[in-house]
């Protein structure tokens, strides 16, 4: 559904969209279905649901005054989706479910917080009225302390739950700014995301690498927990608790909300006197791209899924600067 509307002697355009979408008899896998003791494949079958609705709204203000020519247009967009049916068999905790959740929707242990000796049991209790439950490992300061959700004392697979968004941003928006007075023009795009988290795996989860012959990224160095950096977010760097460290968990999943300066161009046109005039033109510019970028996650470009190939691990994004001229015949 859409409504483009002008106010203001056009000088005002707004264009919004909602949409709304029930798709059905998607295919999934009916492995869960099947009983443990079976000679029967696993295979695919049209049993999903999934529910999307969303919006997108925008707005172009256009005015002349005098040599004055102007011009914003901002635009902001959300979306947001839901597993109505995955032939899911339903779990032993209702917090275990995938149904109702997004599509790609993270799951993991609940991060307490990272291990001090003698304190972190005492803040434990106070918290939840129970003893901290056996973390399967002897714990070190720095160790990640992983909360026990279905209270039987014991760390497993029972005790993940819904973490974060997904890489899909819920939420994108942008500003995009128009401005000429005489022969001088200008133009400047803001873009934006929010409610997108991505899950650090690859180069900054598994330090060192899977044969302990890579590099440490510099990102998880200054962000990894040490005895002077306490109120780090990673846990500390082991090779002896890595596998407990590296579990599925908040620490492994950050807020990759942003908003970047995507492009800034500020040129000038000379127009020669047509008596006289071998060029009909000729436009000066000097503009860049990326040039700025604000956001939570430091550790590489925000914008960088959490997943694939590359585990997320993007060569940084390049900021660029041109200078050029153009000429009319």
């Amino acid at each position: 559904l859409g409504v483009d509307a002008g106010f203001f002697k056009d000088k005002l355009h707004a264009y919004v969209d909602f949409f709304w979408e029930d798709r059905k008899d998607i295919l999934v896998s009916n492995a869960s279905t099947l009983s443990a003791v079976t000679s029967l494949p696993s295979g695919y079958v049209n049993e999903g649901r999934v529910k999307n609705h969303g919006f997108e709204v925008t707005l172009n203000w256009e005015q002349k005054i005098g040599d004055f020519r102007y011009s914003i247009s901002p635009n902001f967009a959300f979306v947001r989706n839901e597993i109505i049916e995955m032939l899911e068999v339903p779990p032993m905790y209702e917090y275990l479910s995938r149904t109702g959740l997004p599509v790609g929707q993270r799951f993991g242990y609940d991060l307490f917080e990272f291990y001090e000796a003698g304190e972190t049991e005492k803040r434990y209790e106070a918290m939840y009225g129970k003893p901290m439950p056996d973390q399967n490992v002897a714990l070190k300061n720095g160790d990640a302390v992983y909360v026990d959700l279905n209270d039987d004392q014991i760390i497993d697979q029972n005790d993940q739950k819904p973490l974060g968004y997904t890489d899909v941003p819920e939420i994108t928006y942008s500003v995009n700014f128009n401005f000429q007075w005489k022969g001088l023009d200008f133009t400047m795009l803001w873009i934006g995301a929010d409610h997108v988290s991505r899950q650090l795996n690859g180069y900054f989860r598994d330090q060192f690498g899977s044969t302990n012959t890579s590099a440490l990224t510099q990102w998880v160095a200054d962000n990894s927990w040490t005895e002077d950096n306490t109120d780090a977010i990673l846990p500390r760097i082991s090779f002896e608790n890595r596998v407990h460290n590296n579990r599925d968990s908040q620490a492994w999943v950050v807020n990759s909300r942003y908003v970047r300066l995507k492009n800034l161009e500020l040129g000038y046109t000379f127009t020669p006197k047509k008596s006289s005039a071998f060029f009909n033109y000729i436009r000066v510019y000097a503009s860049g791209n990326n040039l700025l970028t604000f956001a939570d996650f430091k550790g590489n470009d925000p914008e960088a899924p959490g997943s694939g190939l590359d585990y997320g691990m993007r060569y940084p994004m390049t900021r660029l600067f041109n200078i050029g001229a153009q000429f009319n015949f």
